[in-house]
């Protein structure tokens, strides 16, 4: 079994609307409604293959994986610790764990987002860390 963790730091993006721009040839181009979301995903594309390198995992993950992703937002400074604790505002989790699959598979660690048996996520605020994600990805080749 192939268990692979990395930390992405910057402000995780959640996957947002996206809106249609029409081609002079009739087709659409869909274009993401929020500019955070782009650089999200490069970002883990980009951390998660250098981390690859840098620890000898060979990509991709092309059978059943579970993948486990903390998000650590900033608190915006007009929130207290007592005021609120934990993040229960947008971005929602679910938004932050789709953008986040899209770029891995994006960049190809895991060949399709459908090979994902089990997911679990969570936010917090970084109030003592930097603001990213600490994403683990386990292979579940080997396992009954």
């Amino acid at each position: 079994m192939t268990c692979f963790s990395f930390r992405v730091f910057g402000e995780p993006a959640p996957k947002g609307s996206y809106r249609a721009l029409h081609t002079k040839n009739g087709h659409a181009s869909l274009i993401p409604a929020s500019k955070k979301e782009h650089p999200w995903r490069e970002r883990v594309r980009l951390t998660a293959l250098n981390e690859m390198r840098l620890k000898h995992v060979s990509p991709p993950f092309d059978s059943g994986v579970t993948v486990s992703m903390v998000f650590y937002l900033p608190r915006p400074k007009s929130v207290s610790r007592k005021k609120r604790p934990h993040p229960t505002v947008k971005p929602d989790i679910d938004k932050l764990l789709r953008s986040t699959n899209d770029a891995l598979t994006d960049s190809g660690i895991i060949t399709d987002d459908a090979l994902i048996l089990e997911i679990t996520g969570k936010k917090e605020y970084a109030d003592d860390r930097q603001p990213g994600a600490y994403i683990t990805i386990t292979d579940q080749k080997d396992t009954q």
